[in-house]
């Protein structure tokens, strides 16, 4: 009842405001060159505009129906979603699309049906808009839909719904998978490399292997990245290979992946990045040497406490008191007058902690 009188106050605040006459005004835009801006306005005003954009999905003008379509599905009101079912149907491709990306907007699962059959349009900006529109949904019910788009004869179609089924289940293609990774199409080959779920499983591991060899940067990356979260370390050789990727994304990602085996052969290179001039190039390197815990990095470390900026210093710091060797101690105490009262506290805690772990480790 409350609700009834809310709306009721609202209608009638809107017409005594002259607010009604502004959006009849702007409705009467969406079908000439100024169509964007009154579009744009029309979502500022937000719900009290939403009556008025759902009686001009009816226009007979498709530029009128296409821009009421998007602003409804960027005012994110829920009574827009069965008006815009409708409009799936619309003759024109565009008014089809902006429709579908408006209920992709409202996660209408109540539409994935109807937007499924969309799947089949004659028109690939349609498909496109679907294939993502339907991950937006994050309904499992879309998962059917989405299989099916895989074979579509449109790479956009067949990338846009691997990402589309990696947000809602990436294991509901995992047979699909090795095929997927060795497709033609460098988009479908990186999207089917991203979403390869982090799971031990033969065949994907297999595929996953072969994309480490990928002409395409992105398709290397995305396939070391999930060998490394697999933990599958029979890679180990090949990935280490991999540090002196012409791609510096894809050198960082094949180091990010021995650390996570725990393969000390990635040493050399975490100690070569510590005197990058990125600060965090060297507070990933500090980290990881921290956790290998390898006497290596203990020099390396040491210096570092000689370097200019306190976040570096901090982040040595940080690194020696992880790696937990009694032959930082000396150097950590000398911190016990740096100017910098930060870096005092965080030695004393190093020391503490270091002392701690070779007396538990004693």
């Amino acid at each position: 009842m409350q609700r009834v009188l809310l709306t009721l106050f609202a209608a009638l605040a809107l017409a005594t405001s002259g607010l009604a006459d502004d959006i009849d005004d702007l409705i009467g835009k969406l079908d000439d060159k100024e169509a964007p801006a009154a579009a744009n306005e029309l979502v500022l005003i937000g719900e009290p505009a939403v009556p008025a954009l759902i009686k001009a999905l009816k226009s007979e003008n498709a530029d009128a129906r296409s821009w009421a379509a998007t602003a409804l599905g960027e005012i994110g009101v829920g009574t827009a979603i069965d008006p815009l079912i409708e409009l799936l149907t619309d003759s024109v491709a565009d008014v089809r699309l902006s429709a579908a990306s408006s209920l992709g907007e409202l996660k209408a699962a109540k539409a994935v049906d109807a937007m499924g059959s969309l799947l089949k349009d004659s028109d690939d900006d349609v498909r496109r808009t679907v294939a993502y529109s339907l991950g937006e949904t994050s309904s499992p019910a879309a998962l059917e839909y989405l299989i099916r788009a895989l074979d579509d004869k449109d790479s956009e179609v067949r990338w846009r719904a691997i990402y589309s089924i990696g947000d809602i289940d990436p294991n509901a293609i995992l047979t699909m998978l090795p095929k997927l990774i060795s497709d033609s199409d460098k988009e479908v080959r990186k999207a089917a490399a991203y979403i390869a779920p982090s799971v031990r499983n033969e065949s994907v591991e297999k595929a996953l292997s072969i994309a480490l060899k990928d002409s395409e940067a992105d398709v290397r990356e995305y396939a070391v990245t999930t060998l490394g979260e697999m933990g599958a370390r029979e890679y180990a050789d090949t990935i280490l290979e991999m540090l002196e990727d012409k791609s510096a994304s894809v050198a960082k990602a094949a180091l990010d992946a021995l650390v996570t085996y725990k393969d000390r052969r990635a040493i050399p290179k975490l100690i070569e990045k510590l005197s990058s001039k990125d600060e965090a190039d060297v507070t990933s390197s500090v980290s990881a040497l921290g956790t290998l815990r390898d006497r290596r990095a203990l020099k390396p470390l040491l210096d570092l406490l000689d370097r200019p900026e306190e976040r570096i210093r901090l982040t040595a710091v940080a690194g020696l008191a992880q790696l937990g060797d009694p032959g930082a101690i000396e150097a950590l105490e000398k911190l016990s007058t740096d100017k910098s009262q930060r870096i005092q506290d965080a030695a004393k805690r190093a020391i503490g902690f270091i002392k701690a772990r070779v007396g538990g480790e004693g």
